[in-house]
């Protein structure tokens, strides 16, 4: 039957796990607890951290500013049909459907089964963190392995030797007050339908982190396996996938819910769209994945740093 055929078994199979990652978090959310986080700027710091705090204080806000006028040229182009961004030859995308939907099914797999992993073997009483990123570290390795077998290096066009730094940069900027944005958009709504705001899981076990060598495993998950992992499937795969039959941005839309949605993070659905989003427009624009890593790259490292200086004011139970 025609229907029985491997793609379509793929695809099922695919969904059923997808349901399944998407039911294991919902579950995993109303069970989980929401630590209380407090905030004491009272607290003396050493002179050095002072000064930090102050500079990136200081950065932070040049580069909203400066991310700000990048939209506004950006907007003002848009308008009068010019073009921010050279455009280049979109490459095709040729991996048959069949692998295509068989790569689907082992990445939905993977998460799934190390998401109930964590369900099984970890017990909520205790401290689970080591577990945790330990299972992480494990699954994003597992996630490059699986992608890079699956897609040749040709077809990924990870080419660091091109790099496109005036772009990178110019949206980098323009994430600032988009996210700022997204942020508060997201808190009216969240206001407004009486919704608790929730912290990002990942702050919450880095400020919760004492141990040096997962601290530092940590770090790595954040700034280098994470942002290679989710570019190699999300912009990669996904995207270059969706884009073969349909616009931008359709195509950039369905991979940022999707990379939004496998966050578990709801209450920053609409600001990790929005960072997709932008991956998925350099990645439009250079058709270089390796544009779209050190963004992201950039992105998460900038966050990591501004939340160390932070850490010595917050508290949390």
């Amino acid at each position: 039957m025609k229907f029985l055929s491997k793609r379509n078994i793929y695809v099922i199979l695919a969904c059923v796990f997808l349901f399944g990652i998407i039911f294991l978090n919902i579950i995993s959310l109303q069970d989980t607890k929401e630590p209380e986080v407090r905030f004491n700027f009272g607290k003396k710091l050493p002179l050095q951290q002072i000064f930090l705090l102050n500079f990136f204080g200081f950065l932070y806000l040049l580069l909203f500013v400066w991310g700000t006028i990048n939209v506004l040229n950006l907007l003002g182009k848009r308008l009068k049909r010019q073009h921010f961004f050279d455009n280049v030859k979109i490459k095709k995308f040729q991996l048959s459907e069949e692998k295509s939907s068989k790569l689907f099914f082992f990445i939905f797999l993977t998460i799934f089964l190390a998401q109930i992993f964590q369900i099984v073997f970890f017990d909520p009483k205790t401290n689970p963190i080591a577990k945790i990123i330990f299972t992480n570290f494990i699954l994003e390795c597992i996630l490059i392995l699986i992608i890079l077998k699956f897609i040749p290096r040709s077809q990924l066009n990870f080419d660091f030797k091109n790099l496109n730094f005036d772009i990178v940069f110019k949206l980098y900027t323009m994430l600032f007050p988009l996210i700022f944005i997204a942020f508060t958009l997201s808190n009216l709504v969240f206001k407004n339908f009486k919704i608790e705001s929730s912290i990002n899981p990942a702050i919450t076990i880095l400020l919760s982190l004492n141990n040096k060598m997962l601290a530092n495993l940590f770090f790595v998950q954040i700034i280098f396996l994470g942002p290679l992992a989710e570019e190699l499937f999300f912009r990669g795969f996904i995207y270059k996938l969706t884009r073969t039959q349909f616009s931008f941005f359709f195509s950039a839309l369905f991979t940022s819910f999707v990379f939004a949605l496998l966050h578990r993070t709801f209450y920053d659905i609409l600001p990790l769209t929005i960072i997709s989003m932008l991956l998925c427009y350099i990645y439009e624009k250079t058709q270089n994945l390796a544009n779209a890593f050190i963004l992201h790259f950039l992105h998460n490292s900038l966050n990591l740093i501004g939340i160390l200086l932070l850490k010595s004011y917050i508290f949390i139970s």
